[in-house]
């Protein structure tokens, strides 16, 4: 979706502040190492911005914009989906102020509902694109190959993502412990975000 696309980063940067002013570093680190890959290949988030505009002004997704809400939603919104989530269910609210709760509340969701499905359809898209390229070359041809991608297809990775992560935050909270060494929950977060790509979408 187009607003995802656009509020996806920022989201995520305000996220690393909020981490950092609570105290919470090692939250922080994590969201940037999934912001990376995005910020590397688009620094000001130009092409992005440009590809929404195109997809504005067509009333439907371009390749590009595909491309970016492909790049976007397979690779930044599991990292930020998952340890914003993570960092949701194990935080004592009390410690917490509301503002950065409701804006861990806003990262998760927008990973998941919309980031995480937004790139499994337009990776399916894309496929169906490169065996037909007439399928984005007109509206009603798009919106029929998008009614196409099955359900499945479309919010797999991210409930296998959102599965993990609480499964995750219930063992943490059984255990009566929500503080890890930096490796363990890198390696947790890392096995987490990576279920999003097990199966690619077909």
């Amino acid at each position: 979706s187009l607003p995802c696309v656009i509020l996806d980063n920022p989201l995520d940067v305000l996220g690393i502040l909020s981490y950092c002013k609570n105290g919470q570093p090692s939250w922080a680190a994590l969201t940037l190492c999934g912001l990376l890959p995005v910020v590397m290949k688009d620094p000001l988030q130009t092409r992005t911005i440009t590809s929404a505009w195109e997809a504005t002004e067509q009333r439907y997704a371009t390749p590009t914009f595909l491309e970016s809400q492909l790049h976007e939603g397979g690779h930044e919104a599991p990292f930020g989906g998952v340890i914003a989530l993570l960092a949701l269910l194990l935080a004592m609210p009390a410690t917490v102020p509301l503002s950065s709760l409701l804006l861990r509340m806003a990262s998760a969701g927008s990973s998941f509902v919309l980031a995480m499905p937004g790139a499994a359809r337009a990776e399916a898209l894309l496929e169906k694109s490169r065996k037909d390229p007439s399928v984005l070359l007109t509206y009603p041809r798009f919106e029929l190959a998008k009614k196409a991608v099955p359900t499945s297809a479309k919010y797999g990775p991210a409930a296998r993502a959102l599965g993990c992560a609480s499964l995750i935050a219930w063992f943490l909270s059984i255990e009566g412990s929500q503080v890890m060494s930096g490796l363990p929950m890198a390696a947790l977060v890392l096995a987490t975000a990576g279920l999003a790509h097990d199966k690619k979408v077909s």
